[in-house]
């Protein structure tokens, strides 16, 4: 049962963010992207864990550890076995929290204050030197509500636990935190319809919280980065669980069909668009001004001053019209992520050379949706189909996915299901029915691709393993632009980390000419089973995209067509003037006394400045003013000298 929390502040309250503000703050609230604060969901978790542990010692509970365990999970894996932990798995009775909002009917606009705070002198009763702090907190008379999910068994423990939570927050001593909770009205969602027929499960789910998928790759001792999906292992698994939980006997009997030939794809939030996401292909290239836009693969070569382009994360292929003819554009974006700071407190209490605990943890942000897919190979059942669907649907379609899932992570709503044919990338951006193929064929890894020889070791792609995949028509030439690395993950239930993984990344271009066409039909069935090895947890899938001579550019929104168009003819005819006063004597004369990357950066002003003349004069003196002074907001002449006539110069491009 989910029920809405409802927290009313009777006193002014510090929401600490564990940062400051130099000059301003010496502790901050904890605040989201729009500025609004919030309690985030684990400090709430512990403040509810804290009195329900409180009331059942209380009652003098027999039982109340095994309940305390039960509901919150064991405070410490130390004490406890890793089969009796819960390592993010769903009990039946867990107790789940979302962060505490700010709630309707309210502006963040003025809850916030300053209180400042000093130490007194004993011995003189005077102020002692160095003691000023100043505190934002959170004005009294703030409401803010959330959920909590519990069995119906526990409703009246929470209800009694959540009453006698009475200080949130810091420096309670002295008046500060002090809250009344009350519990709501049950919350029910809609159950999510499925739509269409065939062997490709298309999902879209939106994020409600922010979600926590750790890539361990890329992170370190005190900072855990974050994915820029969600990984399909992540879906899958619980998915499998619930499979496992509804009928144990069926899943042990349908347990090989289910973890070779269902096949999880990554969510990917943030698509902007219609049409389905895929990763940025690789070798792309570009000037610092943007022009210049080329494949490395179409080229065969990298192009003088020119490097590598940045398009984001994941990307669509729009199609455009342009000088009468169709051109296509790849418009990139990369998932927004936050992060915050945490204490480990086992850390801060064993004290010694690792001062603090502190760490940052980084995290997907709520209110993106996301999409990725379930591949049904021939070999499953209408039965098995269903019961994959069902087990999607569960709760209404709620999941919770990645870590501190019990702790106001993780929460994502399923909004749609559709079954389809095809998968909606080869649809997409694919060959056409009909459509000629040529010699060359250019293949992209949609998920990373793993390769092993007869030994059990790691391998590249060559010509042979090629010509094996295409129906033996001959490889004559194979170019590449590729970035391999290794994957690692961890498996909650073992309670260990997995193998590392060496593999080709998602967004791996290859170029293959062939002697001959490849059969049409053999690309497809390439598409549809995918390649290599771990292919159940989404990896080995390609998608052979015809004519990747025809990516231009980037994409760019436009509202009106005419005034784009317009608005186009003066930015060319600006960047043509910008680009012949660089190349002229009074250029030349400004290169000689910058370097090559001041000169990059005035290339690029001169870009905006002939693309925003209006914020030209602004732009220039944000980017110059700290040139010419000296640190100490005087002047120092030898640094005007050289930069005044590079103002003096853009500015006159902006005219």
């Amino acid at each position: 049962m989910k029920k809405t929390v409802m927290m009313t502040l009777l006193s002014d309250t510090i929401f600490g963010s564990g940062m400051s503000i130099p000059g301003a703050e010496d502790i901050a609230v904890k605040v989201d992207e729009q500025g609004a604060p919030y309690l985030r969901g684990s400090t709430f978790k512990g403040l509810l864990r804290e009195s329900v542990e409180n009331w059942l010692d209380w009652e003098e509970r027999a039982d109340g550890k095994q309940v305390l365990k039960e509901l919150f999970g064991a405070a410490d894996s130390k004490e406890d076995s890793v089969k009796d932990n819960w390592h993010g798995a769903e009990g039946e009775r867990r107790v789940f929290v979302s962060p505490l909002t700010l709630a309707p009917g309210q502006s963040s606009m003025d809850l916030l204050n300053q209180r400042t705070f000093t130490s007194i002198d004993p011995k003189t009763g005077t102020v002692k030197d160095g003691t000023l702090r100043v505190a934002a907190c959170v004005r009294k008379g703030t409401r803010f509500q959330g959920s909590v999910t519990f069995a119906g068994e526990d409703q009246e423990l929470v209800e009694n636990a959540l009453r006698c939570i009475r200080y949130v927050g810091t420096s309670r001593t002295r008046g500060f935190g002090r809250v009344r909770f009350e519990l709501g009205e049950e919350l029910q969602s809609a159950g999510v319809a499925v739509e269409g027929t065939g062997s490709c499960l298309r999902c879209t789910l939106e994020l409600v919280e922010n979600v926590r998928v750790t890539d361990l790759n890329e992170s370190h001792n005190t900072y855990l980065e974050s994915k820029r999906c969600i990984s399909a292992n992540t879906l899958r698994g619980v998915v499998m669980n619930r499979l496992a939980r509804r009928d144990e006997a069926w899943f042990e009997a349908n347990k090989g069909l289910l973890l070779r030939e269902v096949r999880f794809t990554d969510l990917i939030p943030g698509n902007p668009g219609e049409k389905p996401a895929i990763p940025v292909p690789m070798g792309f290239y570009e000037d610092k001004l943007g022009n210049n836009f080329y494949s490395l693969l179409v080229e065969g070569d990298v192009r003088p001053e020119t490097k590598r382009s940045k398009l984001g994360s994941f990307c669509t292929l729009e199609k455009m019209e342009e000088e009468g003819q169709e051109k296509v554009r790849i418009r990139g974006w990369s998932p927004r992520l936050g992060a915050e700071t945490r204490i480990n407190l086992d850390m801060q209490k064993a004290g010694g050379d690792k001062p603090g605990g502190l760490f940052q943890t980084a995290h997907l942000l709520m209110g993106q949706k996301a999409e990725g897919m379930v591949l049904f190979s021939d070999k499953c059942s209408e039965e098995l189909k269903e019961r994959v669907v069902d087990a999607l649907r569960e709760d209404n379609g709620a999941l919770r996915l990645g870590a501190n899932i019990h702790a106001g992570f993780g929460l994502c709503q399923l909004t749609s299901l559709r079954w389809t044919n095809q998968a909606p990338e080869s649809a997409a951006y694919g060959y056409k029915d009909g459509e000629s193929v040529g010699t060359k064929v250019y293949m992209m890894l949609l998920s990373p691709l793993m390769l092993l020889d007869e030994n059990g070791e790691p391998r590249g792609v060559d010509k042979a393993w090629l010509e094996s995949l295409l129906g033996g028509v001959k490889v004559e030439r194979l170019m590449c632009s590729t970035t391999v690395g290794q994957q690692q993950g961890f498996n909650r239930k073992l309670g260990t980390r997995l193998p590392i993984r060496t593999c080709y990344l998602s967004g791996s271009l290859f170029c293959i000419e062939c002697a001959q066409p490849p059969a049409l039909e053999r690309l497809r069935e390439l598409e549809r089973s995918g390649l290599g090895e771990y292919q159940e947890e989404g990896w080995g899938r390609v998608l052979f995209l015809p004519n990747l001579e025809d990516v231009t550019g980037r994409y760019e929104q436009k509202s009106d067509a005419a005034e784009v168009k317009e608005q186009g003819t003066a930015i060319r005819k600006r960047r043509q003037r910008a680009q012949w006063l660089l190349d002229g004597e009074r250029g030349k004369r400004i290169q000689g006394k910058l370097s090559k990357s001041q000169l990059g950066g005035v290339q690029v002003l001169l870009a905006a400045a002939a693309a925003n003349p209006m914020q030209a004069p602004t732009m220039l003196e944000e980017r110059f003013k700290d040139r010419v002074s000296d640190g100490n907001g005087d002047e120092n002449p030898e640094k005007r000298d050289l930069f005044t006539p590079v103002q003096n110069y853009i500015h006159s491009v902006a005219e």
